[in-house]
């Protein structure tokens, strides 16, 4: 039987500033290493890791890439996703027309 490709479950993923989202590795094997790297940090932040799956959290606006390095025997593979961190709409303060007043 031949061994499935190791993928993640999402190629582009988006988080709000402040929340998690979490990526799986599809098809990975239980003797396998994965390492863990994001090209900016300043854009999400790695809360938790394992052989199968990452958290990440969006700390800033923009855009950065996720990328897994999965190691079995000879075999060593890349995977990358990218990773969209939007602004909460929520904690948006709202601005107030000019010549107007607050209510």
């Amino acid at each position: 039987m031949r061994q499935k490709k190791v993928k993640f479950n999402k190629t582009n993923i988006t988080v709000k500033v402040g929340k998690k989202a979490k990526v799986t590795l599809k098809n990975a094997a239980k003797k396998a290493k994965v390492t863990w790297k994001i090209s900016n940090k300043k854009v999400i932040k790695l809360t938790k890791k394992s052989k199968k799956y990452a958290v990440v959290k969006g700390v800033k606006k923009g855009t950065t890439t996720l990328k897994a390095t999965y190691k079995k025997g000879k075999v060593k593979k890349i995977l990358k996703c990218k990773v969209k961190v939007e602004k909460d709409a929520a904690k948006t303060t709202a601005s107030v027309a000019p010549g107007t007043s607050a209510p």
